[in-house]
């Protein structure tokens, strides 16, 4: 059966594509996003409380972004005279599209009880977040790539709510999905699905020109005097690796110096960014078939020679990864109706872009210099607005405020021709947060990147609770570059205040927990390369090597002084407590705690003593595991690549002692009685035994004395069981999980004011349909001894 192009099955999908998904959710206000294949001039929200009553309600016209595309996130706010949304109780809520004088209801288009909804509800549910922290669950998560090995972990939340649904205890469902970056990988997408995503950006969006690609010629490379490529005929998989490479001479210097290591198959036009979203959440525009290899080849032969096609060894390439994405669209079902049921918030990463975006000065200097690099980096960033910031802050894309910039990239996109969105892109670019930078000024001085304050998306966000208050950093956008360093900072140190400190909550003692895409600090073998990267990368590739808080650095001791800035003051000086840091980003999961004790901290003007304990919970991949993760889930921290030896020496903590006053040059035999300004101990933790759920030991019958033969059957099988059970007792007692390499998803919960808990759930290898769990206890008392390891 061959594949089906979008264009013959359009007509037979349902209005809606993608969604409903449940987006920022507060005591005053409910967004949900949407992704329909026609305009609605009202789509109406609505929001019920336990007794079928109407509490919220807003509407919403759709943006019509191409000319079977149209997106909405709709908000609904309090209908008076009622007061804010309450605590420990399950709403839900219900949408109708208007149009023409017609209503068409959500459950119309779409089978709610089957699809969306949870038992015993007929439509989608949530609740907010408890006043008692010990009650609060978070789920955490990041790296969800179609083709990546293994099973889709973000599935799991489908059976997490659904347990809990189902259950006589429904306000124990999970409160909030947090997404800590790399919800779509642009760069690195399998053949077969971007030969789907071509046909459906056509579809969807219709003709669009990227500046700076040579056509519309029919072979890579050919010239003509047009600057532009005709996307009625887009380069399709394996190819585009050409155009995207560094800078060459001649008609190669259109070329705008990505660095991904995977781009043969790289998203470049709007509509292929977009639809990408619209496949990782929903099956509705997905072929019953996927194309084979011979259909690729077919294409890409319209390019190249056949005599240069592609090799047997590619073939069965494509055909694993074909395999891959059918086994991700299988679990789809379950990620759309979960997505619809728990209010959802997320952070880019590098891959919603490209790999390595803005990680190096010569990244920044190459792509930004670039008419394609930037119209790609363009069109990423606007499909990441449409797609997960205007969920993430809908108050930024109010209807009636046209100079928020939000509003304002609405406005320039609705209704928008593909010459018109090519006119408007100096503009778009402003409003996204996107530059030029003068290449002599990129090569030669320290530099930041940098917003037109006022004029473009805050990408940076808060999420709060009764107890807890969340802040998700934008780590990507506002990076600086220092002379003779060939990595970044994060952050600069005016960011660090914007984005964190003057984030942190105004009232009320809450558990503070701060969303940084990359580890603070990563495992010892990224360090390690970091500080080699030379030597580490000859042998073995860490695309993430410079793209962690280094530890101990300038940057990340500006980060624990910000950290600590925000903790309640003991006495009269002194900063105590604690902070919760998620990320991701490294496809494998992890827990840390490094203790901090100062008495004057890094760069203090005046002294401040701090005591804080900062717990980092590390969650990656959902779904990109591979034989690296798997070694380092089988290892552990003594995981190291074919070339090396294990890269963390066994039961060492590690400690870093802050600057001392090194202006006096001492003899030999004298002894320095000062003490250091600051230091920290940083511990990787390993899982407790109370992560590993053993089944209850069946009771072997006695053996039968009336000779027949069930009660010896019954028996035999007793004894199988019994056996099963204790060599995975024994198998799980002989080594502790270290590192979780698999697809996982991560809960966060905290147990009293002094220990929080990191829950992951990853597939059993041998057992689709089980989940494993690994528990991490972290302790959040200072004085709590080191137990590096767990020894």
């Amino acid at each position: 059966m061959k594949w089906t192009s979008l264009k013959g099955r359009l007509e037979t999908l349902p209005l809606v594509l993608a969604g409903p998904m449940l987006r920022k959710v507060t005591p005053d206000s409910v967004t949900v996003w949407f992704a329909l294949k026609e305009s609605v001039s009202e789509v109406y929200l609505e929001v019920l409380n336990d007794m079928g009553q109407p509490v919220m309600s807003g509407t919403r016209p759709t943006i019509a972004i191409g000319t079977n595309l149209h997106l909405v996130a709709v908000t609904a706010t309090i209908i008076p005279p009622r007061v804010e949304l309450e605590k420990n109780i399950v709403y839900r809520y219900q949408v109708e599209f208007r149009s023409n004088g017609t209503t068409t209801k959500l459950a119309d288009v779409i089978d709610i009880r089957a699809k969306l909804a949870y038992e015993p509800y007929d439509l989608p549910s949530f609740c907010l977040p408890p006043e008692d922290l010990n009650q609060l669950r978070l789920i955490q998560g990041s790296c969800r790539k179609p083709h990546g090995r293994g099973k889709d972990a973000l599935a799991i939340l489908d059976d997490l709510i659904a347990q809990a649904t189902s259950s006589q205890r429904p306000l124990a469902r999970p409160h909030q999905l947090l997404l800590t970056g790399d919800q779509i990988y642009a760069d690195d997408v399998s053949e077969s699905l971007l030969m789907v995503l071509i046909d459906a950006a056509k579809i969807l969006i219709g003709q669009e020109y990227v500046p700076g690609i040579i056509g519309p010629a029919r072979k890579i490379g050919a010239s003509t005097s047009d600057d532009f490529y005709d996307f009625n005929h887009p380069i399709p998989a394996c190819l585009r690796a050409f155009v995207l490479l560094s800078p060459g001479p001649g008609r190669f210097s259109i070329r705008p110096g990505f660095t991904s290591s995977a781009m043969e198959n790289h998203l470049m036009s709007l509509g292929e960014y977009l639809s990408m979203y619209l496949f990782v959440w929903s099956d509705v525009l997905w072929p019953s078939v996927m194309p084979t290899f011979d259909e690729l080849a077919a294409e890409v032969y319209t390019l190249i020679p056949k005599e240069d096609g592609l090799s047997t060894l590619k073939r069965k390439t494509i055909q694993t990864r074909t395999e891959r994405v059918a086994e991700f669209f299988r679990t789809l079902p379950q990620v759309r109706r979960a997505l619809a049921n728990i209010p959802t918030y997320m952070m880019f990463d590098d891959h919603e872009i490209t790999d390595d975006w803005n990680m190096t000065r010569q990244f920044c200097s190459d792509v930004y210099s670039s008419d394609l690099g930037l119209r790609i980096v363009q069109n990423a960033l606007v499909a990441y607005a449409l797609c997960q910031h205007w969920g993430n802050a809908p108050e930024q894309f109010e209807a009636a405020n046209s100079a928020l910039p939000g509003t304002a990239l609405l406005q320039l996109l609705d209704k928008g021709t593909a010459e018109q969105y090519g006119a408007h892109s100096p503009d778009i670019l402003t409003l996204i947060g996107v530059h030029r930078i003068n290449d002599a000024l990129g090569l030669s001085s320290d530099y930041d990147l940098y917003h037109d304050e006022g004029q473009s998306l805050v990408y940076n966000f808060t999420v709060e609770g009764p107890k807890h208050h969340v802040i998700f950093t934008d780590t990507r956008t506002w990076r600086s570059f220092k002379k003779d360093e060939e990595g970044s900072h994060m952050l600069s140190a005016s960011q660090l205040k914007v984005q964190i400190y003057d984030k942190r909550p105004k009232h009320g003692n809450k558990a503070l927990l701060v969303v940084l895409s990359t580890n603070a600090p990563p495992i010892q073998p990224i360090r390690v390369a970091s500080a080699h990267s030379g030597a580490s990368n000859t042998f073995e590739h860490y695309p993430d090597i410079y793209e962690a808080w280094e530890c101990p650095s300038a940057a990340f001791d500006r980060l624990l002084v910000t950290l600590t800035d925000m903790l309640p003051i003991l006495g009269e000086t002194k900063h105590y407590g604690h902070i919760v840091v998620l990320s991701g980003d490294v496809h494998h999961s992890f827990a840390s705690r490094l203790v901090y004790k100062a008495k004057s901290r890094f760069e203090d003007l005046e002294a401040q003593p701090a005591t804080a304990i900062i717990a980092q919970l590390v969650t990656s991949p959902f779904k990109n595991e591979d034989n690296d993760t798997i070694g380092v889930h089988r290892d552990g921290y003594d995981f190291a690549p074919w070339w090396g030896e294990p890269l963390v020496p066994p039961h060492r903590p590690e400690f870093y002692i802050g600057p001392i006053d090194g202006a006096t040059v001492y003899a030999k035999n004298v002894f320095i009685s000062d003490e250091p300004g600051y230091r920290y101990s940083l511990e990787y933790l390993i899982a407790s035994n109370k992560g590993v759920s053993l089944s209850p030991r069946p009771l072997i019958p006695l053996v039968p004395t009336d000779g027949t033969e069930d009660p010896f059957k019954m028996m035999a099988r007793a004894y199988r069981e019994a056996s099963e059970i204790i060599r995975r007792y024994n198998r799980t007692l002989k080594k502790k999980q270290e590192i979780v390499g698999r697809n996982n998803i991560g809960e966060i919960e905290f147990e009293s004011a002094e220990k929080i808990n990191h829950k992951l759930r990853w597939w059993h290898p041998d057992r689709g349909d089980l989940w494993v769990e690994t528990l991490y206890e972290v302790s959040l008392e200072p004085w709590v001894e080191p137990n590096p390891r767990g020894v």
